[in-house]
């Protein structure tokens, strides 16, 4: 976070570096490496139009407030409330007002690796056990008998909603710091309101635009990601003989991260170093030295 959000850099990073080194490690780790520049237009489709919200506008006032807080737009980089993050989060509280529920886009592709169709536009249908799964996630049991079989559930309407209102209607027009103050207190409502909210951003910052954020691929580009790249996909030359010191030097670029994160579990480092193969150098002696750490810490 910058300075005058109230908050000095984490251990020499600001909060912004620390988003984009850990998205940009993310998609080295979970994605293939040596990305090419995307010719597709970087543009954001619309949700159903149809689909009620679920917040209403004074709620997702102070939304969009906590998600530029957690996300936010500075060091010439948009926040999350820009990329759409606070109208991502609405619409998966409000996810089964349309059908099918906007819970999974499509597929095999999108439009912005050659289709000309965009598959990801469709949601799909859910079957009756995912249906009861992600009823139960967003609207919680609310006392119904046939939904509180392993005992009651809170789902995440009222989680946004009682954090929303624990912030108080003028979250929004406070300064900068004293959002912080509020956000760090421990009124029990905002902690869960965070705990929820802060990896729906980071899902709503970097995952395909269908679901309502990463506008204008904002996300991507900031983590320098090409994206979906499917049907176009990569050469056999761009698979073949791209170098292991060039796939090296992008993964690397975000190994300053895995020092920030010394309470990540031992299975999440487990994976980087299996991605690393041996071949990364330095990312794999921070991995191994952050494996060491929480092992120590979770044995």
């Amino acid at each position: 976070m910058s300075e005058e959000s109230g908050a000095g850099p984490v251990r020499g990073l600001t909060r912004r570096e620390l988003l984009q080194r850990g998205g940009l490690l993310a998609v080295a780790v979970f994605t293939p490496l040596g990305c090419r520049e995307s010719s597709a237009p970087a543009v954001a489709i619309p949700l159903d139009p149809e689909g009620a919200p679920f917040l209403d506008e004074a709620e997702l006032r102070s939304l969009r407030a906590l998600v530029d807080r957690l996300i936010p737009p500075d060091d010439g980089a948009v926040g999350g409330a820009e990329v759409g993050c606070a109208e991502a989060i609405d619409a998966l509280l409000s996810a089964f007002s349309v059908n099918p529920p906007r819970i999974y886009a499509g597929g095999p592709w999108s439009d912005r690796g050659g289709s000309s169709v965009n598959h990801f536009e469709q949601f799909i249908p859910l079957d009756d056990y995912e249906a009861l799964a992600w009823r139960l996630r967003i609207e919680g049991s609310a006392g119904r008998p046939q939904y509180e079989f392993n005992g009651p559930i809170v789902g995440l309407q009222q989680i946004y909603r009682e954090g929303l209102a624990a912030l108080g209607e003028n979250f929004a027009d406070l300064p900068f710091p004293a959002q912080e103050l509020l956000l760090r207190g421990s009124d029990p409502a905002v902690q869960a309101l965070v705990d929820v909210a802060f990896p729906h951003c980071l899902q709503f910052m970097y995952g395909a635009p269908e679901y309502g954020g990463n506008r204008d691929l904002a996300g991507w580009k900031f983590t320098g990601f090409d994206g979906d790249v499917q049907p176009r996909g990569y050469t056999a030359d761009e698979v073949e003989q791209r170098s292991a010191e060039a796939r090296a030097a992008e993964v690397t670029a975000a190994a300053p991260w895995i020092a920030l994160v010394p309470l990540a579990a031992p299975e999440t480092l487990h994976a980087l170093l299996a991605q690393s193969d041996g071949r990364l150098g330095a990312l794999t002696q921070q991995v191994q030295a952050a494996l060491r750490a929480a092992g120590a810490r979770h044995g």
